[in-house]
């Protein structure tokens, strides 16, 4: 497999890409796809688990049957889709894109785009939809975070920071009453939906690259440029431990099982991690990419984790879960 790659920050080469249903610590594909072009920057399970969209470089977020393995729909072409969200009913998709500096709102079923949502004048690395449907987060290369209805595409909040930098990462509360942005200078920043006031901020001498709420809302879990996992408590707003990995520069993606007692990292060393984030113990490994992993996600059921990761590799992989 003849595979290029072009060292230029997360830009984008062609690849093979394979999709991978693999039993955990087996990693023995049983469904292997030769289809996307690029890099799979992000990878979502919708609400019913039926499904999984990925976000890839070639311009293309995708929506695949998780039992087949297949492509059932492609929607774009767009810039590079970073980041990828469901509405709560699995009804729309949501991208937050690069070259176009857009955030782009599809119909899952027909495939169509509803609406776009423009404002940012940097590229969108983040998106997330709120638990109840109605509000849509997007974060920027242009210093902003900004909250959108979902309904109308009206700009409801919008937040900036007072130095320049990126907002690589955003999570919506599971109460749907927080939003959070993690910044590529090393602040967390949280708001209040209701009044639109910062409530919350975390620091740490390390850039923020992905963020997960805890199922039940107590904790946000923060990955860093160097590697390391943060879990900050948001009842007393310190930092409750740090979970020392070997991710290498950066923990690019994380996701919390659905049970709350399992946190998963994606990172630099192309490994996926498993934490106990009651304890900060890493519990398991799973091998088999061969770059960044950029992406997670668990099923709705916790049967399966999904995980993508850039360039040279350009897989996405199902591991079913112990």
């Amino acid at each position: 497999m003849n595979l290029r790659r072009l060292a230029q920050g997360l830009g984008i080469s062609s690849l093979l890409v394979l999709i991978s249903v693999a039993l955990t610590l087996s990693q023995q594909a049983v469904i292997v796809l030769d289809h996307e072009k690029s890099g799979v920057f992000s990878v979502v399970f919708s609400p019913d688990g039926k499904t999984v969209a990925t976000g890839a470089g070639d311009g293309y977020a995708r929506l695949w049957d998780v039992s087949t393995g297949k492509v059932l729909r492609r929607f774009g072409p767009v810039g590079t889709v970073f980041s990828s969200a469901f509405s709560p009913d699995g009804k729309f998709l949501v991208g937050g894109t690069g070259e176009d500096l857009l955030v782009h709102i599809w119909d899952v079923a027909s495939g169509r785009e509803m609406r776009t949502l423009s404002g940012h004048e940097g590229w969108v690395h983040a998106v997330a939809y709120s638990s109840d449907g109605k509000l849509i987060a997007s974060g920027s290369a242009d210093h902003t975070l900004r909250v959108w209805e979902a309904e109308t595409g009206k700009l409801r909040y919008l937040f900036e920071a007072s130095e320049k930098t990126t907002y690589f990462a955003t999570a919506f509360s599971p109460d749907a009453r927080l939003v959070a942005g993690g910044r590529a200078d090393g602040i967390i920043q949280l708001w209040d939906l209701v009044t639109g006031q910062q409530v919350l901020q975390f620091e740490a001498p390390v850039g923020f690259f992905s963020l997960a709420f805890s199922p039940d809302g107590k904790l946000l879990a923060s990955g860093a440029s160097d590697g390391t996992v943060h879990l900050w408590d948001l009842a007393t707003g310190h930092e409750l431990r740090t979970m020392n990995g070997t991710h290498g520069k950066t923990a690019f993606s994380l996701a919390y099982h659905p049970n709350g007692k399992l946190l998963a990292s994606g990172g630099w060393d192309w490994k996926v991690r498993l934490w106990n984030p009651a304890t900060g113990q890493q519990v398991d490994q799973l091998d088999g990419h061969v770059d960044f992993v950029l992406g997670l996600s668990f099923s709705p059921d916790g049967k399966l984790l999904a995980s993508s990761a850039y360039s040279s590799d350009g897989t996405v992989r199902l591991w079913k879960m112990k």
